[in-house]
C-alpha cells in the first residue's frame, strides 16, 4: 500500500502520460506490425533497423509510451500497473520484472500476449483511463 504523499506524487506524473489504454493499443499495433519477441526488450544484436525488430511486452509498452526501450518502462506507469493487476501475478509481484517474467515463460505465445492487452485496453477504456 503507498502512503497518501506517494499517491499523490504517483497521480500527478500519471496525468502527464498518454492514457493507459492509448499506451496498451499501441503497444498491440506495435507486436502485430513488428512481431513479438522474449528475451529482453527487442532482440540484439539484430541486422534489421531499430524500428523492425520485434518486441516483447515490455519493449512494445516501453515504446508505447513514447520513451527510450533502453531505459524501460517504469513499473508504476499505469499501463503496467493495469496489466499487473490484471493477470495477478504469483506472489503480488507488481514490477515489470515480473511482465518480463510473464512475456518470456517458455509455454508464452503472441497471441496470448496480445489477447492480455486487448483486455485491459478495453477495461482501461471502459474506465475512462
Amino acid at each position: 500500500m503507498l502512503s497518501a504523499e506517494l499517491e499523490a506524487r504517483v497521480a500527478e506524473i500519471a496525468a502527464t502520460l498518454p492514457k493507459p489504454s492509448t499506451v496498451l493499443s499501441d503497444a498491440i499495433t506495435l507486436i502485430e506490425r513488428r512481431g513479438w519477441h522474449q528475451g529482453g526488450t527487442i532482440p540484439t544484436p539484430d541486422p534489421r533497423p531499430f524500428d523492425e525488430r520485434p518486441v516483447s511486452l515490455v519493449g512494445a509498452l516501453t515504446i508505447a509510451s513514447g520513451l527510450d526501450p533502453w531505459t524501460c518502462i517504469d513499473r508504476w506507469h499505469p499501463a503496467v500497473l493495469a496489466l499487473v493487476e490484471h493477470l495477478d501475478l504469483p506472489g503480488g509481484d507488481r514490477s515489470n520484472a515480473s511482465l518480463f517474467g510473464w512475456n518470456d515463460h517458455t509455454a508464452r505465445s503472441a497471441w496470448q500476449v496480445v489477447t492480455v492487452l486487448r483486455a485491459v485496453a478495453a477495461i482501461a477504456r471502459e474506465e475512462g483511463r
